[in-house]
């Protein structure tokens, strides 16, 4: 059978390693020493937490901005669609297009948002 194999480190004793058994640490040991610990996790947590919510906030936002720009390309896409069966029908390019962005949930307010219909010379 082989011999277990002992880390050199285990074969030195506690008292040449600087370490007693039962010690507590000073600062935990200490009732200053904890309140100090409490008071620099809360100002190390004071610190990052704008930092994580500002990381947290612009990723939400650049979902929504996401999302929105992916609704105005399908709602465009729907009203170029209607426009190849009704090229006449400019109000109709207007109704499908905004009833599509509002299906997804995003108003196009008629004061606001203008959708125009161009096309190339000799078509419609």
């Amino acid at each position: 059978m082989a011999d277990h194999f002992t880390h050199p480190e285990s074969q030195v004793s506690a008292a040449e390693r600087g370490v007693n058994r039962g010690e507590i640490p000073h600062s935990l040991h200490h009732p200053r020493g904890r309140a100090r610990n409490r008071g620099q996790e809360l100002v190390e947590f004071a610190i990052t937490l704008p930092i994580l919510l500002l990381i947290i906030f612009g990723v939400l936002d650049l979902g929504r901005l996401f999302h929105a720009l992916i609704t105005i390309t399908n709602a465009a896409r729907e009203g170029a669609r209607y426009g190849t069966f009704f090229p006449d029908d400019l109000t109709g390019i207007d109704f499908v297009t905004r009833r599509e962005a509002q299906n997804s949930g995003i108003t196009l307010n008629p004061g606001v948002s203008a959708i125009s219909v161009t096309y190339p010379q000799g078509y419609g």
